[in-house]
């Protein structure tokens, strides 16, 4: 059972969380152009951070949950995984944008 929740972990840090991402980008995008405006002008910007970092932070402590790292592999592992994730979800968000007509 062990190796299942593990699994898990992993799989959340690496493919649920760049997915769930996209899924909230692409519903918020929906919303906004049924509307007639564009998301993430203004104050609702700070939604956008709100939810990039609490993805983020949900990966890491679910790598952070891992019993095979501790100590300093935990926070490579960690410092690596924000970087990388980072990258992979604002890519994400450009992508989705542009596939809505928003692009730069």
């Amino acid at each position: 059972m062990k190796r299942y929740f593990q699994l898990a972990l992993i799989l959340w840090a690496a493919v649920g969380v760049p997915i769930a991402f996209g899924f909230y980008i692409f519903w918020a995008y929906n919303f906004a152009l049924n509307q007639g405006e564009l998301p993430f002008i203004g104050l609702s910007e700070i939604e956008w951070y709100v939810v990039f970092f609490i993805s983020l932070i949900s990966g890491i402590l679910c790598l952070l949950k891992l019993p095979n790292l501790r100590g300093k592999a935990q926070i490579i592992t960690s410092g690596i995984y924000l970087i990388v994730m980072a990258f992979v979800l604002i890519a994400i968000h450009f992508v989705v944008a542009c596939s809505m007509g928003d692009c730069l």
